[in-house]
């Protein structure tokens, strides 16, 4: 029987076969190995580029991805609190619709800035409290980086 003659399914579960050829050949895989092949082959979109720093009173740190509209996760490891910071997200004609900027720190930055240069942000915290994070995602429409959650 050819995979055209197989009648339809409409739920599948991780267990359940689903029929594949092969050069030709008429073969059979179960969800779940289809799904591992796959995700070998496709970059999952939730990835961000990692970026450490180790800023000192009065540091800036911007988010630099190595390619436009890559997500980042920026890693602030202070040896203790800061009293000033400022995070620069990537700036107007870098930044692309739907890229995010996760920041997190693990010691309190007492006055935080959050700018872009030529774009607006909205809802950025003004302190980081030891171990907190934000999380920042561009807005192409309104040309503005907002706080998420």
């Amino acid at each position: 029987m050819a995979i055209r003659d197989l009648t339809e399914a409409s739920a599948l579960a991780a267990g359940d076969y689903v029929a594949i050829s092969v050069s030709g050949n008429d073969r059979k895989i179960t969800v779940s190995a289809l799904m591992t092949f796959l995700a070998g082959l496709i970059a999952p979109p939730w990835d961000k580029v990692i970026q450490f720093a180790s800023p000192t009173t009065g540091f800036t740190v911007t988010a630099t991805p190595p390619s436009a509209g890559n997500s980042m996760w920026v890693i602030l490891t202070p040896t203790g609190t800061l009293a000033t910071g400022t995070v620069a997200l990537p700036v107007k004609g870098a930044a692309t619709d739907g890229q995010e900027v996760l920041v997190c720190s693990s010691q309190t930055v007492t006055t935080l800035t959050v700018s872009a240069t030529n774009l607006s942000v909205n809802g950025a915290p003004t302190t980081l409290v030891a171990g907190s994070s934000f999380l920042m995602k561009f807005d192409l429409v309104n040309s503005t980086w907002r706080r998420i959650g």
